[in-house]
């Protein structure tokens, strides 16, 4: 009998993860555990400010931010739906790019990985895209290649928010995609 009691709480305990709080992005509570995760604010604000801007709704009211060591120098961060957190790892290549840029949110990939995960953890997307794929975008008669998704994994190399020749595609593209305002194209034409 209390074998099936604490089952049942266990469960009723762990659903509670699984409820759809339908948040708006400003009322979301970010928990920062550590002033290394603090280093992080201006890209989760610019995440939920874009959210925002296009009337996303938040599964989730609060996510912890953790920074700490991790296993493998190519991934920066893991995101954890369930459990609201995100882990970012304090010894991956794209961390020390980061800290080299001094944490600039304007650094693409930086912001991409981020923005990735934080679309795993608040509203439970999926990947889009396969790794390594990209898109054409067509800029005054000439082709460029570009990342195809936020949300393909494991691809960062993406322009930086600004000062670069395609990053109008984070104002023009990639937040809409992101949060599934547009659909993901293969071709991008700007007229």
């Amino acid at each position: 009998m209390r074998t099936t009691f604490y089952t049942l709480l266990s469960l009723l305990l762990a659903s509670c993860s699984l409820i759809d709080y339908n948040i708006e992005p400003e009322n979301l509570e970010v928990h920062y555990n550590s002033p290394e995760a603090l280093l992080l604010k201006p890209y989760v604000d610019n995440y939920l400010q874009e959210a925002s801007k296009r009337g996303i709704r938040l599964h989730h009211k609060t996510i912890d931010i953790n920074v700490e060591m991790g296993n493998e120098k190519e991934v920066l961060a893991k995101a954890c739906f369930f459990c609201r957190k995100l882990t970012v790892y304090n010894n991956s290549k794209l961390w020390d790019e980061m800290k080299n840029r001094s944490f600039d949110v304007n650094y693409g990939g930086g912001m991409k990985v981020l923005a990735h995960e934080l679309n795993h953890t608040l509203i439970d997307a999926d990947h889009r895209g396969i790794k390594g794929e990209t898109m054409t975008v067509i800029l005054d008669g000439q082709k460029e290649e570009a990342i195809l998704s936020i949300m393909t994994q494991g691809d960062n190399d993406i322009p930086d928010l600004t000062d670069g020749t395609l990053s109008f595609l984070w104002e023009e593209y990639y937040w809409d995609e992101l949060f599934e305002i547009i659909p993901t194209e293969n071709r991008f034409v700007v007229e």
